[in-house]
């Protein structure tokens, strides 16, 4: 099942280790994600996210994941419910933080399509006035475009 395959991606773990006897990778996780002990859940090779809204979105995607393995036919969502909820998940890890946001509807922060000097900023002294990592955001001046 789909909740499988999370569990594995997220666990760095087969769904049956032989290595770990006969338990297998539902047997193990779910109790732990029942147990809010989501962090355990995670491959032990990669930091698991900490604090605010990565940790929140780690959560409710192993909640996903064990319900698509629940034994009750009737508590698995569809993989439409599925989409939905990762997808919800995606967008609140990425809503950019208000300010940012403001920049971005204002056209100031991405008011060229491309990055302008493509590997040139060192050959021009590390300056570029149009590269937003060593300048400042243009005024919103209508549309520029690159």
């Amino acid at each position: 099942s789909f909740g499988v395959v999370l569990l594995e991606l997220v666990g760095g773990r087969p769904a049956m280790d032989a290595a770990r006897g006969t338990t297998s990778i539902v047997a193990w996780a779910v109790p732990l994600i029942g147990a809010a002990r989501e962090a355990e859940v995670f491959d032990p090779r990669v930091a698991p996210p900490r604090g605010g809204a990565m940790e929140r979105a780690a959560g409710r995607m192993l909640g996903v994941a064990a319900r698509c393995v629940s034994p009750d036919e009737e508590r698995r969502p569809s993989m439409g419910e599925v989409v939905a909820e990762l997808q919800h998940v995606l967008d609140r890890v990425r809503s950019p933080p208000a300010r940012w946001w403001n920049m971005v509807i204002g056209g100031g922060l991405f008011a060229r399509r491309s990055h302008p000097c493509m590997g040139g900023c060192a050959k021009a002294g590390g300056r570029n006035r149009n590269h937003l990592i060593h300048d400042e955001p243009e005024e919103a001046s209508g549309g520029s475009s690159g």
